[in-house]
């Protein structure tokens, strides 16, 4: 059997990866200027702050499972193009909102946008992948989304400084024109048949529940699914709050950015690694990158209470890292184990999960922040997190080593089957 060639050779991957790179640099510019806009130039308290993002998930939860069923029906490549140039037109429209319910109808129109975008472009990623590839891939394209993360936000920065908070919007807009330029140029995209679980195709119409009937009837994708829900639901209860836990800080703009981008650095190194790794065993994985992020919110808010805010960007190279230990294997794991004509389903699946999460946990962290403060909020989320990844540790280890003793009496009665969950 001949090998699949290299990725560096794969010219349609690098080209969706260019067109990745355009479109996270341009979205980083625009989530600083966002925070900017709200909580230091307008004034705005945490809650303001986190109503932004969710307004920019919310809206689309509702027509995530349409979405995804027609990137599993229609032409990939063409989803993706429409959904840029919209997005681009309501970006540049933010260019010249001028109160905060005008940004917040313009995110959640982006949002409305992204949810067709993102799973026409995982499908588009599986056509083009082989599954013996998908972890270097996911690496790749993690290294590159976290390197826009280290030039974004820094970049932003200067430019809100030099030119007003206004700026990044448009050349956001640009990047999402950028952008669709270089998606028209990469083959692909085909439409697919429905299929059924076992892999028979079925031209019956879709299910609104399609993507989360795949997930639960995979014991693997289960228990990662659920995981995932549950850290990223604790992990947004403050994950947006960096700048109000910065806000009374000296130059706190700047740290912001310096911290931003300090994660993006953390978690592109780790990445570089993370694609030689064994990354079958996704949900130990996850419980470590959970106890890495628990760690590192938890310091944050220590080193804000005794005056040091600029020991902050070192302490986020460890969130960074933690977050790719986490998010890397599990978007492997999805990506191997579904297949072609059910990925848009099922990613759609997963993104009305996350977005319940960004939905959720910012409103319930704002709310808590108000009863009891910024620092101690951080405080609090930091342990949960650090709590969950290693209550997560012990029972992948427990079920691990109860696998392994339950194959060596089937070896030693004569059998040879064993359980099939990973951990």
């Amino acid at each position: 059997m001949a090998k699949n060639p290299s990725l560096g050779r794969n010219g349609r991957f690098l080209a969706l990866s260019a067109a990745q790179l355009l479109s996270n640099f341009g979205s980083w510019l625009l989530i600083l200027a966002v925070f900017v806009l709200i909580a230091i130039r307008w004034h705005f308290g945490a809650l303001a702050v986190s109503f932004a993002m969710v307004v920019l998930v919310a809206p689309s939860m509702a027509i995530r499972p349409v979405a995804g069923s027609l990137a599993d029906r229609r032409d990939r490549r063409w989803l993706m193009i429409l959904s840029n140039l919209v997005s681009a037109a309501i970006v540049f429209g933010l260019f010249f909102v001028q109160t905060l319910w005008e940004l917040y109808v313009g995110l959640a129109l982006l949002g409305l946008t992204d949810s067709f975008f993102s799973p026409a472009e995982s499908g588009m990623l599986k056509e083009l992948v082989p599954d013996e590839q998908m972890g270097q891939a996911m690496s790749i394209r993690t290294i590159i989304a976290q390197g826009t993360k280290i030039v974004g936000p820094s970049l932003s920065g200067v430019l809100v400084a030099l030119f007003g908070a206004r700026i990044p919007f448009a050349i956001d807009a640009a990047a999402f024109v950028l952008s669709t330029a270089i998606i028209l140029f990469i083959p692909g995209g085909r439409a697919h048949l429905y299929s059924t679980n076992d892999g028979a195709m079925s031209t019956d119409k879709p299910r609104y529940t399609d993507g989360f009937r795949y997930l639960f009837q995979n014991a693997t994708l289960r228990w990662l699914v659920w995981f995932f829900g549950l850290m990223l639901l604790v992990l947004q209860m403050t994950d947006a709050q960096f700048v109000t836990l910065l806000k009374h800080t000296p130059h706190a703009s700047r740290t912001l950015g310096l911290a931003m981008s300090a994660s993006g650095i953390g978690m592109a190194l780790l990445a570089t690694t993370m694609g030689r790794v064994a990354t079958h065993r996704a949900l130990a994985w996850m419980a470590l990158g959970s106890m890495g992020l628990g760690i590192g919110y938890a310091g944050s808010a220590f080193l804000v209470l005794n005056r040091l805010p600029l020991a902050i960007p070192p302490l986020l190279l460890v969130v960074g890292a933690a977050a790719a230990a986490g998010m890397i294997p599990f978007q492997t794991a999805l990506q191997r184990n579904v297949p072609v004509d059910w990925t848009g389903r099922v990613m759609a699946a997963v993104g009305m999960v996350s977005s319940a999460a960004v939905v959720i946990g910012p409103m319930v962290g704002g709310a808590i922040m108000r009863m009891i403060g910024v620092i101690p909020t951080f405080l609090l989320n930091g342990t949960m997190l650090f709590a969950l990844g290693l209550v997560v540790s012990v029972v992948t280890w427990s079920r691990r080593r109860v696998r392994n003793a339950e194959g060596e009496r089937d070896v030693q009665g004569g059998t040879t089957d064993t359980p099939g969950i990973s951990g």
